[in-house]
C-alpha cells in the first residue's frame, strides 16, 4: 500500500512561488496566520464524506488533516487558500475540497469535487449537503508512445511527472479572460498499491500560479497484458476550463457559477459569509 499525503508544494515553497515572503510578516500576521489556518482545518473537519448514497453506513472516507497544499491568489482577490482531501482505507482518493476567502466580497468558498467512480455523500452539522452521483471523473487510456508502468515506484514518479508535462490548460476567469494554466511538477496527493486494480496513481494541479484549477489525475492501471497509464480531469474552478494534451484539447467544462447547485453534482461550491458559518 503507498499513499503519500502533502506531496504538494508545501506552505514555504508556495509562498515563495507566489510572492509573498514569510520573513516580511509580523509576529501578529505570523499568528493571525496560524489561527486562520486552525479555523480553516475546523471547517474541513466539519464534513463529513460516505462511500455510497447512504450515510447511515458506518463506513466514513478518511479525511487528511493536514493541507496538500496552502495557496493565495491575488488575481481573484482569493486568500487563504487550503486543499484537503477525503480518501479509503486504502489511500485511494474520494473527494477533494478547496477552502478559501474572499475578503473584498467578504465571502468564503466550500468547494467541493468527487474523484470517486462511485456514489458518495457528505453531511455536515447534521444535515446531507452533496450527493454526487457514480463516474464523477472519467479515465482515459494514454494515448501515443508511452512506456509502460516501472517496476519500481520511484521510476513510475518520474514516469508521472514526465507524463504530467504532456498536459496544459486555460482558465477563463470572468471579466479578465482567458489564461494559460500550468502542471506544476509536484504531485499534490500519490496512491496507489501493487496488489490493487491502481498500482500507482497521483494527483497533479493545473494553475496560473499555486491555486489550482483543474486536477489531472494519473493512474497505472493493471490489465489483461501489461499494466497501461490513464488520465482524467476534475474541475476545481468554477470559471470555464481546458485541459490539453500534446497542445490538442481533450477536456473542456463551462462556467459553473451558479449559487443554489444542485446536491447530485460531481462539483459544487456552497458560499458562506464567514468560516464560522
Amino acid at each position: 500500500m503507498r499513499w503519500s499525503p502533502g506531496v504538494g508544494v508545501d506552505p514555504g515553497e508556495q509562498q515563495v512561488q507566489g510572492a509573498t515572503a514569510s520573513a516580511e510578516n509580523t509576529d501578529s500576521e505570523k499568528k493571525l496566520d496560524l489561527k486562520k489556518h486552525a479555523l480553516i482545518a475546523e471547517v474541513a473537519r466539519s464534513y463529513h464524506v460516505h462511500p455510497g448514497a447512504d450515510s447511515t453506513e458506518e463506513a466514513e472516507a478518511k479525511l487528511l488533516e493536514t493541507p496538500l497544499l496552502r495557496w493565495t491568489n491575488p488575481v481573484e482577490d482569493a486568500t487563504d487558500g487550503a486543499v484537503f482531501i477525503w480518501v479509503t482505507d486504502g489511500g485511494c482518493p474520494l473527494a477533494m475540497a478547496c477552502l478559501y476567502e474572499f475578503p473584498g466580497r467578504k465571502r468564503v468558498d466550500h468547494e467541493f469535487v468527487s474523484l470517486s467512480a462511485e456514489p458518495l455523500t457528505a453531511v455536515r452539522q447534521g444535515h446531507i449537503v452533496w450527493t454526487p452521483e457514480k463516474n464523477s471523473v472519467q479515465f482515459l487510456r494514454l494515448p501515443g508512445k508511452v512506456e509502460p508502468p516501472a517496476g519500481k515506484a520511484a521510476q513510475r514518479l518520474t514516469q508521472m511527472r514526465q507524463m504530467a508535462q504532456r498536459f496544459g490548460g486555460s482558465v477563463d476567469i470572468w471579466q479578465r479572460g482567458k489564461t494559460v494554466l500550468r502542471v506544476l511538477p509536484k504531485p499534490l496527493y500519490r496512491y496507489g498499491n501493487d496488489d490493487s486494480a491502481v498500482l500507482d496513481g497521483a494527483v497533479f494541479s493545473l494553475t496560473p500560479g499555486t491555486d489550482p484549477e483543474i486536477l489531472l489525475i494519473l493512474e497505472a492501471r493493471a490489465s489483461v497484458d501489461v499494466p497501461a497509464w490513464h488520465y482524467a480531469a476534475a474541475r476545481l474552478s468554477s470559471n470555464p476550463l481546458e485541459l490539453q494534451l500534446d497542445e490538442k484539447p481533450v477536456w473542456k467544462v463551462e462556467a459553473k457559477w451558479e449559487r443554489n447547485e444542485s446536491p447530485a453534482q460531481p462539483y459544487v461550491t456552497f458560499w458562506k459569509n464567514s468560516w464560522k458559518e
